[in-house]
């Protein structure tokens, strides 16, 4: 058996398969920052956002919450996103400042998802959109990285 011939068992990867490892990667990078980069972005909710921009990285609750909320939101699933912010919050077992840092990082993860469908003019549907979400997730909460 030659050096390479292992390259003739590989299967070819469709290009958007490729794109959707590389911007979760991308995507995961600048989340493992706090705050995550700003650039193009103008955060909603001044008061709040402040306070989370400022604070300490939110727990990882808060994350696996604005995962969550932007699935619905590309699912345009705005009544659950309502109830949520109702009151889902709570019983997501998060106090208000960590609602708060889910709302910034579920509004910032939708924002730059659409930043990047645009600037790629690659018009993915929403569903692509979705699988980059979950991509960024697995990267991103990996166990080691919340101790």
């Amino acid at each position: 058996m030659g050096r390479w011939d292992y390259l003739y068992d590989l299967q070819p990867r469709a290009a958007l398969d490729v794109l959707l490892d590389e911007a979760a990667k991308a995507f995961a990078e600048d989340l493992q920052q706090w705050p995550p980069p700003l650039e193009g972005i103008e955060p909603a909710g001044a008061a709040r956002t402040l306070n989370v921009l400022q604070g300490p990285r939110p727990h990882r609750l808060a994350f696996d919450q604005a995962f969550a909320l932007a699935r619905l939101d590309l699912a345009h699933e705005y009544e659950a996103i309502d109830r949520w912010q109702d009151d889902g919050w709570r019983s997501a077992q998060l106090n208000e400042g960590e609602r708060d840092a889910a709302i910034f990082l579920w509004r910032y993860l939708t924002e730059r998802l659409f930043d990047l469908n645009e600037s790629l003019q690659s018009k993915m549907k929403r569903r692509d959109l979705v699988e980059l979400v979950d991509r960024i997730e697995r990267r991103f909460l990996a166990p080691s990285l919340f101790v």
